[in-house]
């Protein structure tokens, strides 16, 4: 049995011994101001302690607790001890009574109290019969303080070891809510609360013993608070009995509760500054111990430290989830950068399928996304799909879309991405037939730029969720399409170039046919006509006068001339070709 039920029994026992209409036991606090009725057996309609604690001055219990003798009260009508007794009493009708001390070795421990609603009920033949029990309910009593002081001690330890502990394995939030529970529990009190002083504000971290939603979760600094006194003079603040203290006013909590009895310890951080105030009420008058503001200190002081500690584990954590994203992006980045150079470094290669379809695929990886592609310009003017990547993107080979009418042609005109988080819900353009039926969601458009600066296609990006792309994703997708347009622009130029080589081609084969001719068609007939006049002025065909002579002469050597200039001619193409 706990001492409580040692009590009732013992009480119901004394009934068989010493009839009475009320039987208390009262046990001294441990501040000995006050008593409280631990176990009360009455008979009467209502108690005569209501409050379950009173104040030791002046009552017939403090008389016995002083003296550590009996008093017996045969009439409390005209008996004129003891008035703050003796007006309870009377206000229950209780007429006689019996008080006996409870002690241990001579230190007072509480005080056995029985009444009777009849006059002269109680003697010295009484006290005789009570002194046995009232030893026994001393020695129980005892035990039990023993057996809670060692509870207690170990739950102060348990606690802070939890507080040392709790950094850990709870919030900041929760950390305060068992340590005000914790506290409420240790320390027996009705009300246990933490707040922490913000700016120009107190704010309620924790409240225990009540609905927190009957206090205000803030309130302003103002210059006479208790809470004030305590962060001033970095000390705790101990009230036995609100009601009787006029010169540190109640907060609105305080009043608000109806609490009379207050204890406000300050929280010191391990750099000496009040950070805020923990606070303990109750609502009978309480003098607190010295020990037990000791201990409110302690707890409080460990809890500042546990929460500095949170804090700082949760700086730690967090730089540390910051560096490890920040290897990570730098990871993706190297990543990115890397397949970036492994398709730039292909970018002088003729085949530009093959380049593009391992564009493509990369940025699908890389972005990542369900379906890329990769649109141009077309001669007519329309957007056609030169390379596609992803499951099921061989459907938008046959999208074709004219120049003006679609979101790429508005990227295209404005030279700038178009991302849409949700492009079933796009209200100027609409998702479109075949972006609807393949259940496209997240759309990002960037433009492939040539070196004219002028726009000659776009890269499309596209996945099956809702997506919110970032800007280092945008700026990834315009890597890619300024790959795709060098490539492009590569291809072309060497299209071009093909088709250059081909026009001189076909311009040496013409020139090469009119040698062919000049050698054959010019110069044979030539040597005729050069042998013909070598003839004529040989006199081969007849003497020539001298005037015929003269005038084959300039023919004969404008002819060799001839034959010269075409053998030069002949000769360059040789070294030419």
């Amino acid at each position: 049995m706990n001492l409580k039920e040692i009590c009732q029994t013992l009480s119901r026992e004394i009934q068989k011994l010493v009839p009475y209409d009320r039987a208390a036991i009262n046990i001294l606090q441990r501040d000995e101001k006050f008593f409280s009725v631990y176990a009360e057996e009455s008979r009467l309609p209502e108690s005569a302690i209501p409050e379950g604690v009173s104040v030791r001055e002046g009552t017939a219990t403090s008389w016995v607790l002083d003296h550590k003798e009996p008093v017996i009260c045969r009439d409390v009508l005209k008996d004129p001890r003891f008035p703050l007794t003796h007006k309870r009493y009377k206000n229950v009708k209780l007429r006689s009574y019996v008080i006996l001390p409870l002690m241990v070795k001579g230190r007072v421990l509480g005080a056995l109290n029985l009444g009777s609603l009849k006059p002269r009920c109680y003697g010295k033949k009484d006290v005789a019969i009570l002194s046995p029990v009232a030893e026994i309910l001393s020695l129980a009593i005892e035990n039990s303080n023993l057996y809670q002081e060692s509870e207690r001690r170990e739950e102060i330890q348990k606690l802070l070891k939890e507080l040392s502990q709790a950094t850990t394995l709870l919030g900041i939030d929760r950390l305060f809510k068992k340590l005000t529970e914790n506290v409420q529990e240790l320390l027996r009190v009705d009300v246990c609360d933490v707040r922490m002083l913000e700016g120009e504000k107190w704010t309620l971290m924790a409240i225990s013993g009540i609905d927190p939603s009957l206090t205000s979760p803030t309130r302003a600094i103002n210059s006479y608070g208790r809470l004030e006194w305590i962060i001033e003079n970095r000390k705790p603040l101990m009230i036995p009995d609100s009601s009787q203290e006029g010169t540190i006013p109640p907060g609105e909590t305080v009043k608000a509760l109806g609490c009379r009895g207050y204890l406000g310890v300050p929280m010191l951080s391990t750099s000496g500054k009040v950070t805020g105030v923990m606070r303990v009420l109750t609502y009978q008058p309480r003098q607190f111990s010295q020990e037990e503001v000791e201990l409110l200190q302690q707890l409080s002081t460990s809890a500042t430290i546990a929460i500095e500690n949170a804090k700082l584990l949760g700086e730690l954590e967090t730089k540390g989830q910051e560096l490890e994203m920040a290897n990570r992006r730098l990871n993706r980045l190297l990543h990115e950068q890397s397949s970036l150079r492994e398709i730039f470094s292909q970018i002088n290669l003729l085949d530009l399928g093959h380049l593009l379809h391992q564009l493509t695929e990369q940025a699908l990886t890389l972005l990542p996304v369900d379906h890329v592609q990769v649109r141009l310009v077309d001669a007519g003017g329309a957007l056609q799909t030169m390379a596609l990547a992803g499951a099921g993107a061989e459907r938008f080979r046959t999208q074709m879309a004219r120049s003006g009418t679609s979101r790429s042609s508005w990227v295209m005109e404005n030279r700038r991405p178009l991302t849409i988080k949700d492009i079933s819900q796009d209200k100027i353009y609409g998702p479109g037939r075949l972006m609807k039926e393949m259940g496209v969601k997240g759309y990002i458009c960037v433009p492939l730029i040539a070196r004219t600066q002028k726009s000659i296609g776009v890269l499309q990006a596209t996945s099956l969720k809702e997506r919110e792309f970032t800007q280092e994703e945008i700026a990834l997708a315009q890597q890619f399409a300024a790959g795709a347009a060098v490539a492009i622009e590569n291809a072309r130029l060497f299209e071009e170039l093909q088709n250059k080589s081909q026009e001189l081609e076909e311009a040496y084969k013409t020139k090469s046919a009119f040698l062919n001719t000049m050698a054959h068609e010019l110069r044979t007939p030539l040597n005729v006509l050069i042998a013909t006049m070598q003839l004529f002025t040989e006199g081969f065909y007849g003497e020539l006068t001298e005037k015929q002579i003269k005038g084959l002469e300039p023919m004969q050597r404008n002819a060799v001339n001839l034959l010269n200039l075409i053998a030069s001619i002949l000769d360059l193409a040789r070294l030419e070709a």
